[in-house]
């Protein structure tokens, strides 16, 4: 008798013990739930995120004078002493002329000589015929002659030599504009980078929507 008293208790115990631990979880799950419930509705402060200080440019921009008005001087690149890069337009689209310093006078008349025959011509008509070789090869009747750029050296000598530095100038200036429109004017497009290693996955195609009205004719 008191064996089954003795177990009767234990399991009214166990009973009211695991009613209990039962009832705690519950209460434990709906207290969760009423915190993500609270967290959810209740907005997130606002981190302000501190802000980069803007790059200085290391370009400056006046205003071109003279026979250069309309256009803008470009400061600051590394060539000032050789040559003035004047430009207009914006980074979409802009035109660009330099101003040659070295003091190089176009009206200079230069001798040269071909096939033993002296020949005179203006420093600028020389440098038009470096531009384009055709006018000089047909004016010489040379049809059949590779104008290279050793037999100009070799013609013109220091003539041709300026020319060719005065090209240079002229692209060097074109990247020194570049340059400053990015500096000033950064481009908005795309900023993403794709990797080596990136896989391209082409989209499935779409199923056909059936007709059932067609589908009901079959």
């Amino acid at each position: 008798m008191k064996k089954l008293r003795k177990s009767m208790l234990v399991g009214v115990m166990l009973c009211l013990g695991s009613t209990s631990f039962a009832g705690l979880g519950a209460a434990q799950t709906q207290d969760t739930q009423h915190a993500a419930a609270w967290a959810a509705m209740t907005p997130l402060a606002k981190t302000k995120q501190p802000t980069a200080p803007a790059k200085k440019s290391k370009f400056k921009v006046v205003a071109g004078k003279g026979k250069y008005a309309g256009y803008s001087l470009l400061k600051g690149h590394p060539d000032e002493k050789k040559y003035n890069i004047y430009f207009k337009g914006n980074a979409s689209s802009y035109s660009v002329i330099i101003e040659d310093l070295r003091g190089i006078d176009l009206n200079e008349t230069i001798k040269w000589k071909y096939k033993g025959k002296t020949r005179k011509n203006t420093r600028k008509e020389l440098y038009g015929f470096f531009a384009d070789t055709s006018r000089l090869s047909k004016s010489l009747g040379m049809h059949d002659y590779t104008l290279t750029p050793q037999w100009f050296k070799d013609t013109f000598g220091k003539t041709y030599t300026d020319w060719t530095v005065g090209i240079g100038y002229s692209a060097d200036a074109e990247r020194w504009v570049s340059e400053y429109f990015e500096e000033t004017q950064p481009s908005t497009g795309s900023k993403i980078t794709l990797k080596p290693d990136t896989v391209f996955v082409e989209p499935k195609p779409k199923p056909k929507e059936v007709n059932m009205e067609q589908l009901m004719r079959i």
